[in-house]
């Protein structure tokens, strides 16, 4: 076996001004001249991924742990063998219509033995007949394919084309395949392998898409014409801090273009169904206001943390000039309430709040007299006044559970598709009709050999300073395995970034592991937006440290509550996550006794130097600069 010690090669890594690179937009406040590090193993970095000493060292790190685990084998069949009792191989995901005027429904297909899944449809003839259809077989895209990632499947408004993409690389950028239904025939076009695949129908025969450039920033929209089988170029965002993202009012009648970052956006819109091209600047950008945009009737709706910490909802009558001045209130911001975008039926809007980490769906009519509130499958009803007036900030809940929106492409109903699962409860879907305010399940998720009852879930709060009510908590372990002689091992996970919210839901593969007597947590730290977006921006910038203290502070708790062993416990993150671990780890190694880094972003100060590495740009308002002194200072 290959010598698993890797060697150091001298390299010298700069951070500040850089002559012809991308260090940053103002280079005035870039480090001049710039300061230089040691980066001994700049060489293992290899874009192409050919080079044989690199392949060379990391065949050797495989043959080591294919050593080590080998010595596993027993064990490690045993949990495969476990996991897969869980597992329903062969079943359908729920088969939704996507317009009234069309009678198919459409639906995912798993069949066991199969790697992949296959995209179908359904429809009942009057004399009660059931026609199936097989529309796409990924299976067979994969076939003698090494990889095969096939993603955004979607239907064009009069569902005679499928489209979706296609990566067989695994670099993200997608070839984009558009199908007749009919003739099941690929239809050529000049689209080239577009990032993310990020396309949006507005017609029968037209889409939007996005194009990224070298380092998968998203920056160009395109048309695109069936017609003519030609594409061109609607806009252009030059400025690289900024990433682009497209999608359709809730009405169907506008085409919103959202560029920004973490810290900032403005949006405009296209009227395409009087000009495909023309694109009207919605509201200008204010520096650290984010905002996103709804339409209904004659009413523009803005949601946006303008002079609101947790958000709010504004609306600005068509008529009136759009400038923040002529915004008047619809859903005011309170600071213990986290506001979210709304979402425009027909008949109803919604939209959803988080207090103090339960997450409510809120029903509303345009007119704002009236609020039903669902939550936990649990509603009532009241007046906006009552609602917001209501003591929420001192709840510490105990429940566990995520609510969230379902399947609703159709916007003319009086009904209202959710979600609800727990860290017990498989996913369920439920149809709420908000004239009745019955709640009546029509899908739920079937999980074999699964016994709800053998297992409890809870949130604990784990005190810290800097904190109104301290660190949520959401823990699950098996009742009779539970014991009272501190033998249970811990398995903590975290994430706390980009205000991403580890939501606590169901999850088999855990089920082996809590067979055997771990108790399971999940750790909501700031830099998440478990408990609003204030939570999320206490912990990014120079508050980083927040995220790795409160993740810290949460396993203290454990090692000192008599619920686990002080000397097993486990934790895990991925990605921003395994920055989380890896610094945990890294500032207190006494805590822990097993860390699993997954994908961890861990070189922090060399990846965000380098714009050239996808996404690095736009997330120096998420991470820091490193370029300019003070985010290397901390940084560093």
């Amino acid at each position: 076996m290959e010598s698993l010690v890797v060697k150091k090669v001298n390299f010298k890594r700069k951070f500040g001004l850089v002559e012809g690179e991308l260090r940053g937009h103002d280079e005035s406040k870039l480090m001049n001249p710039p300061i230089e590090l040691e980066d001994n193993y700049n060489w293992i970095r290899d874009d192409k991924r050919k080079d044989e000493k690199v392949l060379k060292q990391i065949k050797a790190e495989n043959d080591h742990t294919d050593s080590i685990m080998n010595t596993h084998k027993e064990l490690t069949d045993t949990l495969y063998k476990e996991t897969k009792k869980y597992i329903r191989e062969s079943y359908d995901t729920f088969a939704s219509l996507h317009n009234l005027q069309e009678p198919w429904k459409y639906f995912v297909r798993f069949t066991e033995g199969k790697d992949y899944h296959s995209h179908w449809r359904r429809k009942i003839l009057p004399d009660d007949c059931l026609i199936e259809e097989e529309l796409l077989n990924i299976n067979l895209l994969a076939e003698g394919k090494k990889q095969c990632d096939v993603t955004s499947f979607d239907l064009s408004p009069d569902h005679k084309y499928f489209t979706y993409g296609v990566d067989y690389d695994g670099s993200e950028r997608y070839e984009f395949v558009l199908v007749n239904i009919e003739t099941r025939q690929v239809i050529e076009t000049d689209i080239p392998n577009i990032s993310y695949c990020s396309y949006e129908w507005v017609t029968n025969d037209k889409f939007y898409y996005l194009a990224g450039d070298d380092a998968n920033r998203m920056y160009q929209v395109w048309l695109y014409d069936m017609s003519k089988n030609t594409s061109e170029k609607i806009f252009e965002e030059t400025n690289t801090n900024y990433d682009l993202s497209i999608g359709l009012t809730d009405d169907e009648n506008y085409l919103v273009i959202s560029s920004g970052n973490y810290n900032s956006n403005w949006c405009s819109y296209i009227d395409y169904k009087k000009d495909y091209y023309k694109t009207i600047l919605f509201l200008p950008e204010i520096d650290k206001v984010k905002y996103d945009i709804e339409h209904y009737e004659d009413t523009w709706f803005v949601h946006t943390n303008k002079n609101a910490i947790n958000w709010q909802i504004l609306k600005l009558e068509e008529n009136k000039t759009r400038e923040w001045e002529n915004l008047i209130e619809f859903i005011p911001p309170n600071e213990s309430v986290y506001i979210g975008g709304i979402a425009i039926f027909e008949k109803f809007f919604t939209f959803k709040t988080k207090i103090n980490g339960n997450t409510y769906i809120n029903i509303i009519d345009p007119e704002r007299t009236n609020i039903k509130i669902l939550t936990h499958l649990e509603n009532k009803s009241m007046s906006w006044e009552e609602y917001i007036n209501q003591d929420f900030v001192n709840i510490k809940s105990e429940l566990v559970f995520t609510i969230s929106y379902g399947v609703n492409p159709i916007r003319q109903t009086n009904k209202l598709n959710i979600l609800f699962t727990s860290m017990i409860k498989p996913t369920e879907l439920f149809d709420y009709d908000v004239d009745t305010l019955e709640c009546n399940k029509i899908h739920e998720k079937i999980v074999p050999n699964y016994n709800s009852e053998l297992y409890e879930s809870k949130r604990i709060w784990v005190e810290q300073e800097g904190t109104k009510l301290g660190i949520p908590v959401s823990i699950i372990y098996r009742k009779d395995l539970l014991k009272d002689d501190c033998s249970n091992p811990l398995y903590l996970y975290g994430y706390g970034s980009y205000g991403m919210t580890i939501s606590p839901a169901f999850d088999y593969e855990l089920l082996p592991i809590l067979d055997r007597g771990y108790i399971y947590a999940i750790a909501h730290v700031r830099g998440g937006a478990f408990l609003g977006y204030d939570w999320y921006e206490a912990g990014k910038m120079e508050k980083k440290m927040n995220t790795f203290n409160d993740f810290i502070k949460c396993a203290e708790y454990f090692k000192q509550s008599g619920l686990v062993d002080p000397n097993k416990i486990v934790i895990e993150g991925r990605s921003a996550g395994g920055l989380l671990v890896g610094a945990s780890l890294a500032l207190r190694p006494d805590l822990f006794w097993i860390t699993l880094p997954g994908v961890p972003f861990v070189d922090i100060l060399n990846t965000m130097s380098d714009s050239t590495i996808p996404l690095t740009t736009e997330e120096w308002t998420q991470w820091g600069n490193p370029n300019e002194e003070k985010s290397f200072e901390i940084m560093n």
